[in-house]
């Protein structure tokens, strides 16, 4: 993951900023916060499902990592878009 803070962590804090300033009550930056939790869990349970299909993969037919098959790729692409590491 990058040093970059998340934009809905940073959403969520603007939201309580100018909750704090208005003497209201955060409007969303609650589920922002919890939707951003429920992301990184999502997430860390598609990188082990991914480890675990490649083991399975390799065992039954070899992996090449020069030549990954072509269903790894959207799991690739999910976790990288997710995480911000997209390219």
């Amino acid at each position: 993951m990058t040093d970059k803070q998340p934009e809905a962590l940073r959403l969520a804090e603007h939201d309580e900023r100018l909750s704090r300033i208005m003497r209201m009550e955060p409007t969303y930056a609650p589920e922002l916060r919890r939707l951003h939790e429920v992301n990184a869990e999502l997430v860390e349970a598609l990188k082990l499902a991914r480890e675990e299909a490649v083991g399975w993969y390799d065992d039954s037919r070899g992996f090449d990592a020069k030549r990954p098959p072509a269903w790894l790729k959207p799991i690739d692409d999910t976790i990288a878009k997710a995480t911000g590491e997209q390219q």
